[in-house]
């Protein structure tokens, strides 16, 4: 017997109804001024809700929505991501297909692989924490995530997030045509940091909500009140429809240079747009264009705020230059503190022999409770071949999870071919999305 639920729906008019309704959707995303990108993040997220309830007997295990659809913060072109839980891994690598649902990534998971993942670093937790249960048992998995999604954990995902994003990831994706549309600083991406840090605040999780209302109106109403921080919402009506319709002009003419914010992109945009954006009072491109940067710089300046405050919140007084054995002694947010003194480090150094050595002290510790030291130290340009290969082999014989790590490392500039070959190997065993 199946101990996943099993997809049932095939190619059928139901299939055709639900790609027209998402159609309508984006059309009315694009050029209707009083259909905003949350109303859209409203009727698309409760459309693949239902979809999906309908696509799978789940007589067996259950269905978890993530990432964006699990935070109810889902557009017509945003990729899907959906876990079965169940109890026989065997069938783990088995793909499924989901008829107008091309974009779908699919993750299984038995109940103590869950726990594991939950707890483990950055994008292989964040996914399940970002979960909502459609089909099935929503108590039990709420348990679990409360119990796994610690403090610590959280605040050491925002650290570790927050400096990978600013002084690694989003610098590597600037091009001669400009910042990545979708992953730069400053972009609608930078939105998910309101996200944490409200449930970091509040520890109300996506799965703790009924409706498929979206997380980020709840949070950047909080994040105002809270900090202070003010924020247009026709700027991040125009910055989630600039995405979303970059993606929609990516899949139609298949040109990468749209993927990037260049004026020309955003004249395209605003081309697509351009009855929208009227009646919302941007009266040409240029205004357009100039509304779009400053936006952009509005996000940007709006994160670094509320960075600062996270850590006068919860870290006030924390000494980043006491030695690590010195933390490991007082282990109240320990996670946390680890991962800001490595960052710093990452950051400041130029010493290959100072950060083989801040590595290796972190690898005395459970992958568990020093993952986001460990990213720093995997970005840090001064790193060299042996130590990533040494983590990469430290990763795998953990039962911590650490496959986002491992793919870090593949991806390394300063590895090897080899060590590059062996952490794509390991990565490939530990990643549950297939």
């Amino acid at each position: 017997m199946n101990s996943y639920p099993e997809l049932v729906r095939d190619q059928n008019g139901d299939s055709k109804s639900f790609e027209h309704s998402l159609d309508s959707i984006e059309h009315s995303l694009f050029t209707d001024p009083y259909y905003t990108s949350f109303d859209a993040m409203h009727g698309t997220t409760q459309l693949v809700d239902d979809y999906l309830r309908n696509s799978f007997d789940t007589t067996n295990g259950q269905i978890i929505a993530g990432g964006s659809l699990g935070r109810g913060e889902m557009l017509p072109n945003s990729d899907v991501d959906i876990f079965m839980l169940g109890t026989d891994l065997s069938s783990n690598g088995d793909k499924q297909s989901i008829p107008s649902l091309e974009k779908t990534e699919v993750g299984k998971a038995d109940e103590n692989m869950m726990q594991k993942i939950i707890g483990s670093p950055l994008v292989d937790g964040n996914r399940l924490v970002d979960g909502r249960v459609l089909t099935g048992n929503k108590e039990r998995y709420l348990s679990i995530l409360i119990k796994q999604n610690t403090t610590d954990r959280q605040l050491a995902n925002i650290i570790s997030e927050f400096f990978y994003f600013r002084c690694f990831d989003y610098p590597h994706k600037h091009t001669i045509y400009g910042p990545n549309l979708k992953y730069s600083s400053g972009s609608s991406r930078d939105l998910i940091f309101f996200d944490w840090a409200y449930r970091l605040d509040s520890q109300i999780l996506p799965a703790m909500i009924e409706s498929s209302g979206s997380e980020i109106e709840d949070s950047l109403n909080y994040i105002q009140k809270e900090n202070e921080i003010y924020l247009s919402q026709i700027v991040i009506d125009i910055l989630l429809t600039s995405k979303n319709a970059a993606i929609h002009l990516f899949n139609r003419t298949e040109d990468a240079r749209v993927k990037y914010c260049s004026p020309e992109t955003l004249r395209l945009i605003y081309g697509l747009c351009e009855h929208k954006m009227l009646g919302i009072g941007i009266r040409d491109e240029d205004q357009f264009i100039s509304t779009y940067y400053s936006g952009r710089v509005q996000i940007e300046d709006a994160v670094n705020r509320l960075m600062h405050n996270i850590l006068d919140k919860y870290l006030i007084g924390y000494d980043h230059e006491a030695p690590i054995a010195t933390l490991i002694k007082d282990d109240e947010l320990l996670h946390s503190k680890l991962a800001l003194k490595s960052w710093i480090t990452s950051s400041n150094s130029s010493s290959t022999e100072e950060i083989d050595k801040h590595t290796k002290t972190l690898m005395t510790l459970p992958v568990g409770t020093c993952w986001g030291g460990i990213m720093a130290m995997i970005c840090s340009p001064y790193i060299n071949d042996n130590t990533l290969s040494t983590v990469a082999e430290w990763l795998n014989n953990s039962e911590d999870g650490g496959a986002y790590l491992l793919k870090l490392i593949a991806r390394s500039t300063n590895a090897s071919q080899k060590t590059k070959d062996m952490a794509k190997k390991y990565y490939a065993s530990k990643e549950i999305i297939k």
